[in-house]
């Protein structure tokens, strides 16, 4: 199927970037979790004015593991955001604006993912862990005080989630403790959204991570 079938009306994902709210609007939300919201990206693609939402995946069969294979070499070295990508643009059938999402091209389908906001990105592949694996998980926790560790159990599940109602809804105005300068004059405000995957996915991560250099990128990512 061509993209164009699959896409008929030739969106594309992440074009539309978020309006910028008047300074007394409300942002407009609800709360879930993921057992409750089940089958659908918490933001979505910003599409024609609207969230679209829609996420599936294809059974993770060894047919679909063999598959992954080809793509996820190397991956993890690389960065392990990439092999989020990967894995996601290998397994979704489904997301967004896209159909037919198997019908587009490998690096297309990883270019849709890097677009994604964080929060459906990392949504995305708990919803494809409990679809493979179940929900439940269990994390090994040390005591702070004795240092004795113990196993916790949950349930990706129980995960919260806070579902911006309309566009406007994921943009934040922040005043600015002092003001900055920069060749279009005096900033005393910002305006941010959630920052997209690619943020992820471009970070050097080779030898010692510097928190100071992921959280620039991160804020800088977040700027309208």
């Amino acid at each position: 199927m061509s993209e164009s079938s699959s896409n008929p009306s030739k969106l594309v994902a992440a074009a539309e970037m978020p309006p910028i709210p008047d300074s007394s609007y409300e942002p407009q939300t609800s709360t879930s979790t993921l057992g409750d919201w089940g089958d659908q990206l918490p933001i979505g693609f910003l599409a024609e004015g609207v969230f679209r939402r829609e996420i599936k995946f294809k059974p993770y069969t060894m047919a679909a593991e063999r598959d992954l294979a080809k793509h996820r070499k190397g991956a993890v070295e690389k960065n392990p955001a990439k092999l989020t990508a990967v894995v996601i643009a290998s397994m979704a059938t489904e997301i967004g604006p896209y159909g037919d999402f198997q019908s587009l091209p490998f690096q297309q389908r990883l270019h849709v993912i890097n677009q994604m906001y964080m929060g459906d990105v990392l949504y995305a592949y708990m919803l494809l862990r409990i679809n493979a694996l179940g929900d439940e998980v269990s994390f090994e926790v040390a005591c702070p005080a004795c240092e004795k560790t113990s196993r916790l159990q949950a349930s990706l599940e129980d995960v919260d989630l806070v579902i911006p109602e309309d566009p406007y809804s994921i943009v934040r105005t922040h005043s600015l403790h002092s003001s900055i300068k920069s060749g279009k004059g005096t900033i005393k405000q910002l305006h941010l959204q959630p920052p997209r995957w690619a943020t992820m996915t471009k970070m050097k991560v080779h030898g010692k991570v510097s928190m100071g250099s992921v959280k620039y990128e991160l804020v800088s990512a977040a700027i309208l």
